[in-house]
This record gives structure tokens, C-alpha cells and sequence, in this order.
């Protein structure tokens, strides 16, 4: 990893986004304004995440 790619992943965790690495990969997951994130695993690893995202009234 560049430092170029590694400062903008950096200022990516700091605004909220969520990081895993699978298959030598890092994936950015971006962060609902109002909602979850269900992240689920299979044999210790990350297969899939869903984000359900609401309304605050």
C-alpha cells in the first residue's frame, strides 16, 4: 500500500467508515447517517454486510 492510498484510507476511518480486509482486500463501508450495520461472517471472515438505513423525524 502507497502512502497516497494509505492517508486516504486513514481519513476515511476518521469520518465513520468501516474497514475489512478479505482476500487481501480492504473494503470501505460507508456509514448510514441513521441506521445499522450487520456484518456477517463466515469461518472468521467477512462475507457480507447489509446497511439499513432510517429516517430520524
Amino acid at each position: 500500500m502507497d502512502a497516497y492510498t494509505q492517508d486516504t484510507v486513514q481519513k476515511k476511518l476518521v469520518q465513520g467508515y468501516i474497514a475489512l480486509a478479505k482476500d487481501g482486500k480492504i473494503s470501505l463501508i460507508e456509514p448510514p447517517r441513521y441506521g445499522e450495520i450487520t456484518i456477517i461472517y463466515q469461518d472468521g471472515k467477512p462475507v457480507r454486510a447489509d446497511k439499513r438505513e432510517s429516517n430520524k423525524l
